[in-house]
């Protein structure tokens, strides 16, 4: 999902893949309820600490 938000800016017309991305991300949820507790907290905490590594690439090109 990193990936397709990160082509949103650079795209005139943003739509498919804004909807690309929610769907990525419905699916993404709807998985993670299926799975037990202690694999939710480590997908959580692994996706936090990717989101981090994003954000610094982003602030390191802005």
């Amino acid at each position: 999902m990193l990936r397709l938000t990160a082509c949103i800016h650079h795209n005139p017309r943003p739509l498919a893949t804004v909807k690309n991305t929610a769907y990525a991300w419905r699916q993404m949820l709807f998985f993670l309820s299926l799975s037990a507790g202690e694999e939710q907290t480590a997908f959580l905490a692994d996706a936090e600490q990717r989101l981090a590594v994003q954000r610094l690439k982003s602030a390191k090109r802005s």
